[in-house]
């Protein structure tokens, strides 16, 4: 069986709405191009001296054949993905903590480590992070706090 080309968006969710990150058309899951997109993500924030916010980013596949790719307007990319996403035509195939990946990132560890694919949503890895006093510092110092 021929794989064919398929759509995957990621986005950061954001204010109770998605931000598309970027595009991507692949055979099979673009995991690169996640792992990029989170970097890019959580640095772009730390190099305008922002704090880093407590979103996720995730990435979703499109289960029919469509033009995102080719939309290069922001706005009109989102509200497609919107009304594809409204109409059951996506799937998230993961999603990770932003601030997570970030620290993560500052001790050498793979930035979709704590993903949910990878059991990032389990109550012990989650647990062992959160509890972890380094990682309580850094979100002191390079994230946005619930108050």
């Amino acid at each position: 069986m021929k794989e064919t080309m398929k759509t995957w968006v990621i986005a950061e969710y954001v204010n109770s709405g998605f931000h598309i990150i970027r595009v991507v058309q692949s055979k099979q899951r673009p995991t690169e191009e996640y792992r990029a997109a989170v970097i890019e993500t959580f640095t772009g924030y730390l190099e305008r001296n922002e704090k880093i916010p407590g979103t996720c980013i995730s990435i979703f596949s499109i289960w029919e054949a469509n033009n995102l790719k080719s939309q290069a307007e922001p706005d009109k990319l989102l509200a497609m993905f919107e009304t594809l996403k409204s109409a059951g035509k996506t799937g998230c195939e993961d999603t990770v903590s932003l601030q997570r990946s970030a620290w993560c990132h500052t001790k050498n560890i793979d930035v979709l480590e704590y993903s949910l694919r990878n059991g990032g949503g389990s109550g012990k890895k989650r647990k062992a992070i959160v509890c972890n006093e380094d990682f309580q510092a850094f979100l002191k110092e390079k994230c946005e706090t619930r108050k």
